[in-house]
């Protein structure tokens, strides 16, 4: 594992959402990217908020606060 950043899908009922820039831990074997764990809740509230909104697609770059 290695740190990096990622584009992460995300599918929500019928919308979908696609992160960009995502702090990650990559996989040096196959790829694999997983969320940093200081990321999870703002992630989480970004696809809180696009869910709200009336768009069937979202991409959305993670800027850190």
């Amino acid at each position: 594992m290695h740190d990096g950043i990622a584009t992460l899908p995300f599918l929500m009922g019928e919308k979908v959402a696609v992160i960009t820039n995502v702090p990650a831990e990559i996989c040096s074997e196959c790829g694999a990217s997983f969320m940093k764990t200081y990321v999870v809740g703002n992630i989480e509230t970004l696809l809180d908020r696009i869910e709200e909104i009336q768009s069937e697609v979202s991409v959305i770059y993670y800027k850190a606060a």
